[in-house]
C-alpha cells in the first residue's frame, strides 16, 4: 500500500537533504570560527565587490549570504513535492518530473546547491569559495540543457546521469585550475550554457523548423560580451544536421516558462546594479541589489521547476 509508508520515507529525499544541509552549516560554523584566514581579512570594513559593507566574524556579507535561503527553500520544496507526487502510479502521466523520478531530484538537488555555492563566497571571500559558487551555478544551469537533450534524444536515465556529472566534473575540474593553478580555460561557462538552454527549448518548441533560433545566442553573445569566440560555436551548431527522435513533446509556455524568464530577467538587470561601482551602491543599506538577485533567481528556479511539470509526450 503505498500511501500507507512511513512520513520519513514518503519524503526522503526532502529529509536526507535537511540533514545534509545541517551538517555542512555546522561544519562550516566550526570551521570558520576563528575566520577564514588572511585573504579573507584583507577587505573587513570596505565596501565588497557586490557592495556590501564587509563584516568581521563568520559571514563577511550578511544580507547576500542569508538571501541564498531562498535557493535551499525552494529547492526543498521541490523534493516535498516528489513525495506529494507518490500516488502518479495511479496517474496516466509520462512526465519524468512528475513522482519519484531521477530527474526531479536532480533538479530539485541543483537548486538547493545554490544556496550554500553561493553563500561559500559570500561569507567567505576566498578563492575556494568563489569556485563552489561557480561550480554551483554550472550544476543549476546544465540540468535543463541535459534535461531537454535527454528527453529530445530519449536518452536513458543512465546516459543523462554520465553525461550530466561527466559535463560538470570536467567544467569543476577546468574551473579548479583556473582558480588555484592559474591554469586551464577560463570561460563563462553559466552564460554559454544558458545560450545551449535557449537553442534546446527552441528545438523544442519547433522541432521541424530551420535552426534560425542558433541566431538568439549569437546575437546575445554580441549585445552582451561583443564579437567572441563563442559565436563560432553557434554557427558550427546550426550547420550541424540535428534531427529529434522525439518531435511529440508539448510544453505549455504560459505562466510558468514566461514566469521563470521574466524573473530572471529582472534580477539580471537588479544584478548589474550591484556592483560596488554603481551609484546606487549603498554599502551599509539592509536592501542590497545583489541579494535581490539571489531571492528572484530562486523563484525563476520554481518557476522552471513548475514549467518542466507541465510537459506531455504525444
Amino acid at each position: 500500500m503505498q500511501n500507507s509508508r512511513p512520513f520519513y520515507s514518503k519524503y526522503g529525499e526532502f529529509f536526507i537533504a535537511l540533514m545534509i544541509l545541517i551538517c555542512i552549516f555546522s561544519i562550516a560554523t566550526y570551521l570558520g570560527k576563528d575566520g577564514w584566514g588572511e585573504q579573507s581579512t584583507k577587505g573587513i570594513g570596505t565596501p565588497s565587490r557586490w557592495c556590501e559593507m564587509t563584516q568581521p566574524g563568520l559571514v563577511r556579507e550578511p544580507i547576500n549570504t542569508f538571501s541564498n535561503l531562498g535557493f535551499i527553500v525552494i529547492g526543498l520544496l521541490i523534493l516535498i513535492q516528489i513525495g506529494r507526487d507518490e500516488s502518479r502510479a495511479t496517474q496516466s502521466t509520462n512526465n519524468p518530473i512528475i513522482g519519484r523520478d531521477l530527474y526531479a531530484q536532480f533538479y530539485g538537488i541543483a537548486v538547493i546547491f545554490l544556496g550554500p555555492g553561493s553563500m561559500a563566497m559570500h561569507a567567505t571571500h576566498t578563492n575556494w569559495g568563489g569556485w563552489i559558487d561557480r561550480v554551483s551555478m554550472v550544476c543549476y544551469i546544465t540540468f535543463p540543457v541535459c534535461y531537454n537533450l535527454a528527453r529530445a534524444f530519449k536518452w536513458s536515465k543512465k546516459t543523462f546521469s554520465i553525461v550530466y556529472l561527466i559535463t560538470n566534473i570536467a567544467i569543476a575540474t577546468n574551473m579548479a585550475m583556473t582558480t588555484f593553478l592559474d591554469l586551464g580555460f577560463r570561460h563563462d561557462f553559466f552564460g554559454t550554457f544558458i545560450g545551449f538552454w535557449i537553442v534546446t527549448e527552441l528545438a523544442i518548441c519547433f522541432p521541424n523548423s530551420p535552426r534560425f533560433y542558433m541566431l538568439i545566442p549569437a546575437l546575445l553573445d554580441i549585445s552582451l560580451r561583443g564579437a567572441s569566440y563563442t559565436l563560432m560555436l553557434w554557427v558550427g551548431l546550426a550547420a550541424v544536421p540535428i534531427s529529434w527522435n522525439n518531435p511529440n513533446i508539448k510544453r505549455r509556455y504560459l505562466p510558468w516558462f514566461w514566469v521563470g524568464n521574466t524573473l530572471f530577467v529582472v534580477a539580471f538587470i537588479i544584478w548589474h546594479t550591484g556592483d560596488r561601482r554603481h551609484a546606487w551602491c549603498n554599502p551599509t543599506s539592509l536592501i542590497q541589489a545583489h541579494a535581490a538577485w539571489h531571492i528572484m533567481t530562486a523563484f525563476s528556479a520554481g518557476a522552471f521547476y513548475l514549467y518542466f511539470r507541465t510537459e506531455n509526450t504525444t
